[in-house]
């Protein structure tokens, strides 16, 4: 998927437009969310009324508008047949959950549908795309045909389905097979429980830094509910809930000026009452191509008639990494009805909770060299402690106030007069934030005696 912001929960656009962020090795990002619907009937052009589908609450609704002239498939099933026409447009409903679109040449793309949800999806030379709203919608106002496979095109594509089908499907059997780690078994009982539906959307945020040269497919990654999800005025997750997901592809970029490509899907998120509750929702990239990020240099080969000169050149280098910044944020929804237990209110705290641990100030001596957009990270950080005595242990348990499921524990501690130093590993880079605010950490510093202290303090990553 290419060319897309963040998550703009306002507009609710999806994927694709052009976002440098602001930083070196501008790449785009794909954050698949879903769209608000055409009408369900609109006027056409002089070729007639064109009929658009309608939103169902068991089903995402699919549009494909296509320039390229192919056929297309989704599963099993043949979606459009775009050979001849340069102007076709075609919808289709299908079931919630992880689907794969493919051609005939077997490419093949991964999309996470929610059910009542619509999408809009666009194909260009280099991938199968999610498109922004008015750019999807604005297709197929203009699209000549609103069409349905013919029988006779069924017919013919039954054998190219019947060919390469089984076969794609084992190929990709591990990436699909993520998404349905999380078993939820309905009660037998709903008796003063709650019911969330189907498709309930909640919005999450990054936790860290993605980066096609440093994540690897079958990795955990983590996002957190960006704010309390109610139904009927109910809690439902609290903000801050950490969301499981998992990077289901990661490439890096390469030679002939191909950009990485990332793609990551939802797993799981756990409801207020303990309910582990499965997930849809899913976040792509792809870095830019290496003449489309020098595209003057491109026309000024072109203009000059040097086209081997730039054709070699091309071969030379890569594209960008796919990246997706800690922070950015995503719609996520329910993978099917959950039944949880409302929440209780919370009684008081009782007088033998216990000292609380000392507080002690953190820094980093300078900023840390982490240029994380292109996948560069220090091989180790330190961090220095003020202001405590003894330290038997240290681990990072905390970032920009959210409590890290697995917190990282500190390869070596040393004393240097007053100060101890801590050294992590450059993992610790991926989950700073970018920008001069800095991102504030919370240590956990235990003492030979068992005793605990927190430390606590802001630190600067440096891209350079």
């Amino acid at each position: 998927m290419r060319d897309c912001p963040l998550a703009d929960t306002k507009n609710r656009s999806l994927l694709v437009k052009r976002s440098s962020f602001g930083l070196p090795g501008v790449v785009t990002i794909a954050l698949s969310l879903p769209l608000t619907p055409l009408p369900a009937t609109a006027s056409g052009s002089e070729e007639g009324k064109k009929v658009y589908g309608e939103v169902r609450p068991d089903a995402a609704l699919v549009y494909i508008c296509g320039g390229i002239k192919d056929s297309f498939f989704y599963d099993d099933q043949l979606f459009i047949n775009m050979s001849g026409y340069h102007s076709r447009c075609a919808f289709t409903h299908v079931s919630p959950g992880t689907h794969v679109l493919w051609d005939r040449y077997v490419r093949s793309w991964l999309f996470d549908f929610a059910a009542g949800q619509t999408y809009y999806l666009g194909d260009n030379i280099a991938a199968f795309t999610t498109l922004p709203e008015a750019e999807g919608q604005a297709k197929i106002r203009k699209a000549k045909q609103f069409v349905e496979p013919t029988q006779k095109e069924r017919s013919k594509a039954a054998s190219t389905i019947a060919k390469k089908w089984p076969l794609l499907k084992q190929e990709l059997e591990s990436k699909l097979a993520l998404t349905g780690g999380v078993v939820y078994t309905p009660p037998t009982s709903t008796d003063g429980i709650i019911r969330i539906p189907a498709g309930t959307a909640m919005s999450v945020e990054l936790m860290e830094n993605l980066n096609s040269g440093l994540n690897v497919a079958g990795e955990s990654v983590w996002f957190r509910i960006a704010e309390d999800a109610l139904v009927d005025d109910r809690l439902f997750v609290r903000a801050g809930t950490p969301v499981r997901a998992s990077v289901r592809d990661a490439h890096k970029n390469s030679r002939w000026g191909k950009g990485g490509d990332l793609d990551v899907t939802m797993i799981s998120v756990t409801a207020s009452d303990g309910t582990i509750c499965p997930l849809i929702g899913q976040a792509s990239c792809i870095g830019a191509e290496w003449l489309e990020r020098n595209r003057p240099l491109g026309l000024a080969a072109y203009a000059g008639g040097n086209l081997v000169g730039l054709v070699a050149l091309n071969a030379l280098m890569k594209g960008a990494m796919a990246f997706i910044p800690a922070g950015a944020t995503v719609k996520v929804f329910t993978r099917q009805d959950i039944w949880i237990r409302p929440p209780q209110a919370s009684g008081e705290r009782g007088s033998g909770v216990g000292k609380p641990p000392d507080r002690v100030r953190a820094y980093a001596r300078s900023k840390i060299a982490c240029n994380i957009v292109k996948g560069e990270v220090s091989q180790i950080v330190e961090i220095v402690f003020e202001g405590v005595r003894d330290i038997a242990s240290a681990e990072l348990f905390e970032v920009a106030g959210w409590q890290m499921p697995t917190p990282m524990r500190a390869s070596s501690l040393s004393r240097v007069k007053e100060e101890w130093i801590a050294q992590f590993g450059g993992h610790v880079c991926r989950f700073l934030r970018l920008g001069d605010a800095g991102t504030q950490l919370a240590f956990r510093l235990t003492a030979a005696d068992g005793t605990v202290a927190i430390a606590q303090g802001t630190v600067l990553m440096s891209l350079q």
